[in-house]
């Protein structure tokens, strides 16, 4: 009888212990399957990040290359309009020479009017050579000052165009907030206070144990793809003005030289 009595307490014994470990075995596979839910809840964030930062930057190389295209049609068409300028000036420059004796020429004697005399009818059929044009210095010294001040805005201009088109590149490589995956077992703090570490205002790495690593977020320059897809078509519509601006008074410029060097080769009245 009491060997009866003993076996059976030893049975409740065991039966209690195996009781407690499947209760602490079931607790500790809970809480696993709660650290990989969230940490698969982190990776899905950590995706639709990348994703949405991709198209982004999918859009930015398609604008890139558009506006590079546009800038290579633009240096050809200078190049072509700096070409035909070139050319146009040699030849007026080899028409001056023809026009204006050299250095030193003995100047041919002035043609009378009248060879026969002056009571003798004019010959038939003469002409009068036009008097060529005359070089004039203060139209020359105005067009020059104008030009100066157009070149002195130019230079100005440039400089604030230099700088917005720094901020779109600067813009483009800038970062966003990247969302970090913790490690096996571990999770996101979002409580005030993760033991042994101190006390935070924000979500934490956690491991296993419960001990802090580091920010759940990894911080860029702006929170979203979106942010700074704003930000950067901002900077970009703020600086297509002065791109615009900057284009008109080159052309003015070239025209104003183009006035200038035809000025200048006129010969200078005696």
């Amino acid at each position: 009888m009491c060997m009866v009595v003993g076996l059976t307490v030893s049975l409740a014994g065991c039966d209690s212990d195996m009781r407690s470990q499947l209760e602490s075995d079931a607790k500790r596979l809970e809480a696993k399957c709660d650290a990989l839910k969230r940490e698969n809840e982190t990776l899905r964030l950590a995706v639709d990040n990348l994703r949405a930062e991709k198209a982004v930057m999918e859009k930015d190389l398609a604008r890139l290359k558009s506006d590079n295209n546009s800038l290579k049609t633009q240096l050809e068409s200078e190049k072509e309009s700096a070409a035909a300028q070139i050319e146009e000036l040699k030849a007026q420059l080899a028409a001056a020479r023809l026009v204006r004796p050299p250095p030193g020429a003995a100047a041919a004697p002035p043609t009378p009017a009248n060879p026969a005399g002056a009571g003798a009818p004019a010959t038939p059929g003469a002409t009068t050579t036009p008097p060529a044009p005359v070089r004039d210095e203060v139209q020359i010294a105005e067009i020059e000052r104008a030009a100066a001040e157009l070149d002195a805005k130019i230079a100005a201009l440039q400089a604030r165009v230099n700088l917005g088109r720094s901020k779109v590149v600067s813009l483009i490589r800038s970062t966003v907030d990247t969302p970090m995956v913790p490690p096996a077992g571990g999770g996101i703090c979002t409580g005030m206070h993760t033991y042994p570490g101190p006390y935070h205002t924000e979500p934490m790495i956690i491991d296993v144990n419960g001990r802090h690593l580091g920010p759940a977020v990894k911080r860029g320059d702006f929170r979203t793809a979106h942010e700074k897809e704003k930000a950067i078509q901002t900077a970009k519509e703020e600086l297509l003005p002065l791109e615009q601006e900057l284009r008109t008074l080159c052309d003015e410029s070239a025209k104003a030289k183009e006035k200038l060097a035809k000025l200048r080769t006129a010969p200078a009245s005696n």
